[in-house]
């Protein structure tokens, strides 16, 4: 079983850098930061099983160093181009984004999927270096059972 843990992890982590990769030749460095942030957060999301399994085995911070690792200097140079462009606030690390991701990826529930897109489109907002007006949220808010559910299984 940790044979085929290891190869989805490596195939999975390779296809997360490609897409890093490819949103650098973007001409619009702040386009492409957007594009990769959502597709990574789609994968994210589609795998949680695969994503529980390599966090909780025996080896979770090996493999999220190995990540760390090798996406790290993509996701670094896609930063540095959308602040050199002036469209990421300069305060911003990606350490910050790894967070993030994170905790987007943990908004999403049974009966609402998506609910991370959401807080995805919030999240951007938040990282613009210049903010004259905000972006129409792709879904509604929540209601308090769905809040509820999250903050359930968030404190198991």
């Amino acid at each position: 079983r940790e044979g085929l843990v290891e190869a989805l992890f490596e195939r999975r982590i390779g296809e997360i850098v490609t897409m890093a990769e490819d949103a650098a030749r973007q001409p619009v460095a702040w386009d492409a930061l957007c594009n990769f942030l959502e597709g990574s957060m789609q994968m994210q999301v589609a795998d949680q099983a695969l994503k529980q399994v390599l966090v909780d085995s025996g080896h979770g911070r090996e493999r999220l160093a190995r990540v760390r690792e090798r996406l790290t200097p993509a996701v670094a140079s896609l930063m540095e181009r959308a602040k050199a462009e002036g469209s990421l606030r300069t305060d911003v690390g990606v350490t910050d984004l790894a967070a993030i991701t994170t905790m987007l990826s943990s908004a999403t529930t049974f009966e609402e999927p998506a609910l991370w897109q959401r807080y995805l489109v919030l999240m951007l907002d938040g990282l613009r270096e210049e903010r004259g007006r905000s972006t129409a949220l792709p879904r509604p808010a929540p209601d308090d059972l769905v809040v509820a559910e999250l903050a359930h299984r968030h404190c198991r």
